[in-house]
């Protein structure tokens, strides 16, 4: 049942209260917000996030469980200078707060689905903060992956196939792996075996492939590769490039941070990263 709110706090909810619930106690004010829009939901989640109370009083906003899907169009744009990381900026962020004090995130075993290059939560100068029961994935990672199908040695080729399928190019005999809003070059690859454990003493390989040929969509012929003389069918290897741009969750300058039964599927970058914060709980984060 609906209960009523003090008048400061619903003067301040006001945008919101149309569209979810609002319920309080001793403890904390709990807000439940409505489903949020097919497609991305961004600008909806920029505005649970912008009405959020200041007072520092116990908060919880409670997101209904669904898939979210977030692009980069629409995030924040914040300059942000992330430990171990690169330093490009600015940064396209979903989940940018700052400042906040006793609030707890509760997305209820929502998935996070984050487009392009995106830096998913950052919290900054946040005290006593829960972020529980959420996964953090993206619809297209940046790296990818080829599995051997065919080898021959003595010409120094090799045939593979591309998964995820599509999203590349070649151009001039070179592989281009393409996003929402990036193009990159694979330099490297993690080289593993058919059981899924990586190859014996050649985990990290180069990608430095002569000339890459497209033979069928997705399937390529790789030419004067080191990996030529050493590979065999149904290895398998991650391309990637040097490239780290974000984390998943970027914690900076806060105090009594917790994070709940999370688990990062992938991020273009670490999983999480905390610098200048004192007092981190983490419980079933993987």
């Amino acid at each position: 049942m609906r209960k009523y709110l003090p008048i400061a706090l619903m003067a301040l909810s006001l945008t919101l209260s149309s569209c979810g619930l609002f319920s309080s106690n001793s403890k904390a004010t709990t807000y439940t917000t409505e489903q949020p829009p097919q497609g991305d939901a961004t600008l909806w989640l920029k505005q649970q996030l912008a009405n959020l109370p200041c007072d520092g009083k116990p908060y919880i906003l409670r997101l209904p469980k669904g898939t979210y899907h977030f692009h980069p169009e629409n995030a924040s744009i914040k300059e942000l200078y992330i430990s171990n990381h690169d330093q490009t900026n600015p940064k396209h962020i979903t989940f940018l707060i700052e400042g906040k004090h006793n609030l707890t995130i509760d997305a209820q075993g929502s998935d996070f689905i984050f487009h392009g290059t995106m830096l998913p939560f950052a919290l900054l100068h946040c005290e006593n903060l829960t972020l529980k029961n959420c996964s953090i994935d993206f619809e297209l990672p940046h790296l990818r992956q080829l599995t051997i199908t065919e080898v021959d040695k003595a010409a120094n080729k090799s045939i593979a196939t591309l998964h995820p399928e599509g999203h590349y190019k070649i151009k001039n005999g070179k592989l281009y792996l393409t996003g929402e809003d990036y193009e990159l070059q694979p330099e490297v690859a993690m080289a593993f075996q058919p059981n899924k454990l990586l190859t014996y003493q050649r985990g990290d390989v180069d990608f430095a492939v002569k000339k890459v040929t497209e033979l069928h969509p997705n399937t390529f012929q790789l030419e004067g590769w080191s990996q030529n003389a050493l590979t065999s069918v149904g290895e398998r290897f991650a391309l990637r490039t040097y490239h780290r741009p974000t984390p998943a969750i970027f914690v900076d300058s806060c105090k009594n941070m917790h994070f709940q039964d999370v688990t990062v599927h992938y991020a273009w970058g670490m999983g999480l990263l905390a610098q200048m914060t004192e007092t981190i709980t983490l419980k079933g984060l993987k």
